[in-house]
């Protein structure tokens, strides 16, 4: 299953301006016309089309609600509470 989803990956450079260029067939297959939201999943970003996470977020609203309480599992929750004290 790990090597079909990382078959899509690709190694990518930023241009003279430091933006991150997509090859078409990514951005085809995420949808990503104009919009991007950047999204940080433990080691890796995904980008997804700024409609396609508004629904993601809006289908799974209640799933972040733990994450906005503030009530993380784990190590996040311990770095959390080690940084601020």
């Amino acid at each position: 299953l790990q090597r079909m989803f990382f078959s899509f990956s690709h190694r990518v450079s930023l241009d003279a301006s430091g933006r991150l260029l997509l090859p078409e067939k990514l951005r085809k297959l995420a949808g990503i016309e104009k919009e991007v939201v950047a999204v940080g999943v433990m080691d890796r970003i995904e980008l997804w089309a700024a409609e396609r996470w508004d629904a993601f977020a809006a289908e799974n609203e209640d799933a972040f609600d733990p994450v906005r309480r503030g009530a993380l599992p784990g190590p996040a929750r311990r770095g959390r509470r080690a940084a601020g004290g």
